[in-house]
């Protein structure tokens, strides 16, 4: 076999090789969400109270990492502070906690202003039955990384009462396509189990699904 021949079987072979590991690296993760249980639970350091220390992922049925965000908890009167997702994790029923329902949205998605004004309804609705629902606002009009300032402005042009959050290290964005904004994705607060994640326009889905498992269905 030539010298030539030679290398360019063997540079046919790298080429191949990296190719799997490139479709393998891209089926285990990427922006549009990862396969579950290879995230730490907990920051390091972290001593709350949360279902497991190791294991986290961002798929349905993985436990979510207990992720901290800077905002404010109940409406723009509200002091600012961080609000960790442990702060509604209620194994025993003790908070009257059952499901968070997480909004990840964004000021250039037309979609998130739809839905944003129905939040006050939804959270008079489902309040009762320990539902919270918990707003990230991700980005700003240039896709560029929301700030508070941002999330301030979120929270008085939909009146919002409801926690809402910035996300600076845009760890919920690794969970789904940005470009298919919002994500709606519930938690079950006694295991802290992700239940279903719903991208786009999908607030009715969104309470299909609160609906069936409030009632004890699986």
């Amino acid at each position: 076999m030539s010298r030539r021949r030679a290398w360019a079987r063997a540079f046919a072979a790298t080429l191949v090789t990296g190719a799997a590991a490139l479709v393998a690296a891209c089926s285990s993760g990427g922006a549009a969400g990862t396969t579950g249980g290879n995230l730490p639970c907990r920051p390091s350091g972290g001593t709350e109270a949360y279902p497991a220390e190791t294991g986290c992922g961002t798929e349905a049925g993985d436990v979510v990492a207990d992720y901290s965000f800077p905002g404010r908890l109940a409406g723009a009167t509200s002091p600012r502070g961080t609000i960790k997702l442990s702060d509604y994790y209620d194994p025993g029923g003790t908070k009257g906690l059952r499901y968070l329902v997480v909004d990840v949205s964004a000021f250039w998605c037309s979609y998130c202003k739809e839905e944003a004004p129905q939040l006050a309804a939804l959270d008079a609705k489902y309040k009762a039955q320990g539902v919270v629902w918990f707003t990230i606002v991700a980005q700003d009009i240039n896709r560029a990384v929301a700030t508070d300032t941002d999330v301030d402005a979120w929270i008085k042009a939909y009146s919002l009462v409801t926690p809402a959050v910035a996300d600076p290290g845009q760890n919920l964005t690794s969970f789904f396509d940005p470009n298919q904004m919002p994500l709606n994705m519930i938690v079950d607060l006694k295991t802290m189990k992700i239940v279903t994640k719903i991208t786009g326009s999908g607030l009715q889905q969104v309470q299909t699904e609160l609906d069936k498992h409030l009632a004890g269905a699986t």
